[in-house]
């Protein structure tokens, strides 16, 4: 008595962009996007009100504006587009090479990049401590 058991196996075919990938790149984008559209509506508000400063200007405010440090970043549309392109790049990476040692990379670079920060930032309170004293 001869039995014969056949397996059969449903593989389906997967299609040239997954659905994750899409999703993933349309974040990245609309946070860019986002961040971009904010900061130039803050940036003209902060126009608007240096303006209604301006129109009726004190000696103070002039000499405050001059001693205070901006945190507005200026950036030109080519480096917003290659970022916009290197951070799809690193998403797609992080999507198809999700293995052990592509993590172990990541969290070299991350431990670098905390390290520089936390150097600068440490070096930057003391050297704005001791100008000063």
């Amino acid at each position: 008595m001869e039995s014969r058991v056949s397996v059969q196996l449903y593989s389906p075919k997967r299609p040239p962009a997954d659905v994750a990938e899409v999703f993933l790149w349309l974040m990245a984008v609309g946070t860019i996007l986002c961040a971009s559209y904010w900061s130039a509506w803050s940036a003209r508000e902060a126009a608007i009100e240096q303006d209604k400063f301006l129109k009726d200007a004190s000696h103070d405010f002039l000499r405050m504006e001059e001693t205070a440090s901006s945190s507005v970043v200026d950036i030109s549309t080519t480096s917003a587009i290659v970022f916009i392109v290197i951070a799809s790049c690193f998403l797609v990476m992080i999507y198809k090479l999700m293995s052990v040692w592509f993590i172990e990379v990541l969290v070299v670079l991350f431990s670098i990049g905390g390290a520089e920060v936390r150097h600068s930032s440490c070096f930057e309170a003391f050297y704005t401590h001791s100008t000063s004293l």
